[in-house]
């Protein structure tokens, strides 16, 4: 299994961008939300080694996948269909 060999790798170069990206993609392929946002955080979370415009580029990635989700959800809050209640007490 991908997500396992990946997290192996993880767990054994924990300072490594590209294995954190594929295993992102793996999640983000088996649609395992909770995981491809804690990932995505520990991408931007993880201080690179060596700057460079690759770690740039995951970073910035593993933003846009939160930034989606963030608002993918508070849409979905905005529009909750709104139920009309019956008043408890009925005044006359």
């Amino acid at each position: 299994n991908a997500v396992g060999e990946f997290k192996q790798l993880v767990f054994l170069h924990p300072s490594k961008f590209n294995y954190r990206v594929r295993l992102l993609s793996s999640y983000i392929q088996l649609k395992d939300t909770v995981n491809v946002l804690n990932v995505a955080q520990s991408i931007i979370d993880l201080k690179p080694k060596i700057p460079s415009k690759k770690v740039d580029y995951y970073k910035k990635n593993a933003r846009k996948i939160l930034f989606a989700f963030d608002k993918k959800n508070k849409m979905k809050k905005d529009n909750m269909p709104f139920v009309k209640r019956k008043p408890l007490y009925f005044q006359n």
